[in-house]
């Protein structure tokens, strides 16, 4: 009895058994795991303060001086026709004549005229004295027909405008539409001697347009004709200068042509009153035409060709005055002269 009680035992325990690793046997319930919660990726941005880079300006010089020269016009040049409100980049090229660096605090600024969108200053790339630098603005045509000019002019740290040659304003000068060209065309020659007979411009005050690009290219001839004759080049003065633009603007606000100016003055009183101490002094001028026109009266007449090719010239003021309604509307006049 104890046997078979034994035996009934081991076989329910080996019967459970074998029900418990039968696959078809009813699962047990479980319990189900809570979700894991949902997760981003994240990144950490470090933010620096913002800082400044300082901006270092030259410098200001002292013991040195400022004088440009005017070269060329490299775009637009004087009179070019535009259409109204059409874009465009006026650039001018001009020498360091003195001593001082130009830098950036040198500027171009506007100071007259038609602005025609102009930036008021425009700070000068650093330029070694005798270098060329191009300067350039970009502007925008006026909206109706008709000529303008914008006057600008080159200013140092201190504010001073520097000397361009004879002059301290560099311009832009175009025509929108059917705007009436400032310059003339060639005209009769006059030779350089006086012309009587002629009356002042009354009723205005007397502003005759200048030109530095033809100042330019009168020179430039002057030279070229030095040079094949092996002569040195002359070298532009600023006094000389302002004494020859004196006597242009005088004879075309006067209306006449000859070397006594209109308050009996000569040659000599005039160098002399522009603060050149010459040892020799000679004068050519010329109205009318164009400074190709000029350069052709004076080289084929031996009296003016001499003063041309001097050995003694060593320096030169170029002087150009154009005043509509006079008799011939352009009036040059050349100094020459050595200290």
């Amino acid at each position: 009895m104890f046997t078979r009680t034994i035996r009934l035992s081991i076989i329910f325990l080996l019967v459970t058994l074998i029900a418990a690793c039968d696959p078809t046997a009813t699962p047990q319930p479980s319990v189900t795991p809570s979700p894991m919660p949902a997760t981003r990726a994240t990144s950490v941005e470090t933010t620096f303060p913002a800082t400044e880079i300082p901006i270092l300006l030259p410098t200001v010089q002292t013991d040195c001086t400022d004088s440009a020269l005017y070269v060329k016009d490299i775009t637009i040049p004087d009179n070019t026709q535009l259409k109204a409100g059409e874009a465009f980049t006026k650039t001018w090229q001009l020498r360091n004549t003195g001593t001082c660096i130009w830098n950036v605090r040198y500027a171009l600024v506007f100071v007259g005229g038609e602005q025609m969108g102009a930036a008021v200053t425009t700070p000068l790339s650093e330029t070694p004295p005798g270098e060329i630098l191009d300067i350039s603005v970009n502007l925008v045509a006026p909206a109706k027909d008709g000529a303008y000019t914008g006057l600008f002019e080159l200013r140092n740290p201190k504010g001073r405008a520097l000397e361009i040659g004879s002059v301290t304003s560099i311009w832009v000068k175009i025509t929108v539409g059917n705007g009436v060209s400032a310059l003339p065309s060639a005209a009769t020659t006059v030779p350089s001697t006086s012309v009587s007979g002629a009356t002042a411009i009354p009723g205005r005050v007397c502003k005759p347009d200048q030109n530095i690009e033809t100042v330019a290219q009168l020179l430039s001839l002057l030279n070229n004709a030095r040079a094949e004759a092996k002569l040195a080049p002359l070298n532009i003065s600023g006094r000389l200068s302002a004494a020859a633009q004196g006597h242009s603007d005088d004879m075309a606000c006067n209306n006449f042509v000859g070397h006594t100016g209109s308050d009996g003055s000569s040659i000599q009183a005039r160098v002399g009153a522009s603060g050149y101490a010459a040892s020799y002094s000679e004068e050519v001028i010329f109205a009318s035409g164009t400074p190709q026109d000029a350069f052709n009266w004076w080289i084929n007449d031996k009296a003016h060709r001499d003063a041309i090719l001097n050995p003694r010239a060593m320096d030169v003021g170029i002087g150009y005055s154009y005043l509509p309604g006079t008799a011939y509307g352009s009036y040059y006049t050349v100094n020459f002269a050595s200290p």
